[in-house]
């Protein structure tokens, strides 16, 4: 069972991303970090979509990294999330790594990988 402090960094998180404040919730995430606290898949996507939305790739790549070192990427949302965001970045080749390294797809999956493709004109 999550920690009480975990939960109060993850509702915070989300309530920042349901308001697009996408720089605090980046903020947020990385003094969650210093806390040891740990994330849920939930605050994952939404840091996740908050790099897409502000194009922080780098920031991106190390939550992608957070999810490989965690064994996170068997979600098939974390896994959405990532194409979506490496594509908000420009970054096909990535976006396309991503799907295709997962084990299983769903149709959001499919509509991700195929949005990608279509938004950056493949």
């Amino acid at each position: 069972m999550a920690k009480k402090e975990d939960m109060l960094w993850d509702e915070v998180i989300k309530l920042n991303s349901k308001n697009g404040r996408w720089l605090k919730v980046l903020e947020l995430f990385r003094s969650m970090q210093l806390t040891f606290a740990k994330p849920n898949s939930a605050t994952i996507n939404n840091v996740l979509q908050a790099c897409g939305k502000i194009r922080a790739l780098n920031e991106g790549k190390q939550i992608h990294g957070y999810v490989l070192r965690w064994e996170l990427e068997l979600s098939l949302a974390i896994c959405n999330s990532l194409i979506s965001m490496y594509s908000r970045n420009d970054r096909l080749e990535l976006a396309k790594a991503v799907f295709d390294s997962m084990n299983d797809h769903n149709l959001s999956s499919w509509n991700s990988i195929i949005s990608s493709y279509a938004a950056l004109g493949c």
